[in-house]
């Protein structure tokens, strides 16, 4: 900026080259004044190395979970489907990490932008989903919806708010990656408009749902557990921790999209200042988010110990020097691990019908409150 404006002061008194000057005064005005990269290249590379890194990890992640759906017929349940679809949503944000930091304007960008947007708004309702199944088989009691209308709705609604943005040609480069661009020098400032009323506000929207459905999950289990009267037995204590669990579902979207929030709304408030801290807090949260969703509803017990067993089976010497390396634990340990989930889904079953015990069937390894 500063050449700039020397060398228009400098030819200024040269006819000659007073249509340079205007162009390249137009030119510094718009990096004055307009909402693109403001980092250094050292800070656009350390945001773009932490999501390229997680992103990378949590594309494994999601895609074990994926591959385990397709590989074992024990898991190819209604419920582990819904988590299938999690997943392929937080693969689908995690392949937008790995476009890098494109130039402003680009088609890369334009893609890069309609990629996180989509992808991350069918992350928040595909969790939504999974609680409203939970809530509606639990405590409900309802059938099953059909699956191509949770498909219309899973994928179907994150469309309708990609597409908005493009309406206003608000897709562009925000700071160390594209998504929806805010003009500090507009008036009338479409892109912040679309930030909060097509994700952040459809974000928050989801959180509540999510946090109030698993709190009615939970109270049913417990007042259940009190009608039986008398010391907990074994199967209701488990299910009181079954119970337990299922705060941390809506926690994971808590954690991962608060310092976005936070961000963004210092964002609108003060366009031509972001803070790297904040950007830098957004990013790692951010791409942690599809780790953390293969961990709580995808990868557990029964799933690893599914794995075990092949692997044990088709690869016994590989399963030896893993075990012997200290790579994987005990398959007892697992397998116990994995018993336990099972029959706190028996638990659940049998509290539908009011009653508490534990009932020595094979049980369906991912049932509504193995989700």
């Amino acid at each position: 900026l500063s050449r700039l404006f020397s060398s228009v002061r400098s030819s200024a008194k040269r006819p000659s080259t007073a249509f340079e000057s205007a162009k390249m005064l137009h030119q510094a005005l718009r990096l004055l004044y307009s909402d693109v990269d403001r980092f250094s290249d050292e800070q656009d590379q350390a945001l773009l190395s932490v999501g390229i890194a997680l992103g990378a990890l949590s594309f494994i992640m999601s895609l074990l979970v994926i591959v385990s759906y397709y590989t074992f017929a024990s898991l190819r349940t209604r419920s582990f489907l819904l988590v299938s679809q999690l997943a392929y949503a937080d693969l689908g944000a995690d392949i937008s990490y790995f476009m890098g930091d494109p130039r402003d304007g680009s088609a890369l960008c334009t893609t890069q932008g309609a990629f996180q947007q989509f992808f991350q708004l069918a992350v928040f309702f595909w969790a939504t989903i999974i609680a409203v199944t939970l809530y509606t088989k639990l405590v409900l009691r309802h059938q099953d919806v059909e699956f191509w209308k949770l498909l219309s709705i899973g994928y179907g609604a994150p469309l309708f708010f990609t597409l908005l943005p493009f309406t206003t040609m608000s897709y562009g480069q925000t700071g160390g990656w594209c998504w929806i661009e805010a003009e500090a020098s507009s008036d009338y400032d479409a892109g912040t408009m679309w930030r909060f009323l097509t994700f952040y506000a459809v974000l928050w929207v989801c959180i509540v749902l999510n946090g109030t459905l698993m709190y009615k999950v939970t109270r049913y289990v417990r007042s259940v557990v009190a009608l039986a009267g008398g010391d907990p037995s074994e199967s209701a204590q488990k299910m009181l921790a079954t119970a337990s669990r299922l705060k941390y579902y809506p926690l994971i979207l808590i954690v991962c999209w608060v310092p976005g929030t936070i961000n963004r709304i210092h964002n609108s408030a003060h366009p031509r200042n972001p803070v790297f801290a904040l950007q830098f807090l957004q990013v790692l949260f951010r791409s942690m988010q599809g780790i953390l969703n293969a961990l709580a509803y995808g990868l557990n017990p029964t799933v690893r110990a599914t794995w075990l067993r092949s692997l044990k089976f088709n690869y016994p010497r590989l399963y030896a020097y893993a075990f012997r390396a200290g790579l994987i634990g005990s398959e007892q340990d697992i397998l116990l691990q994995a018993e336990m989930e099972e029959e706190e889904s028996e638990a659940e079953m049998a509290a539908r019908g009011g009653k508490i015990e534990m009932r020595r069937t094979e049980p369906d390894v991912n049932s509504e409150a193995s989700v």
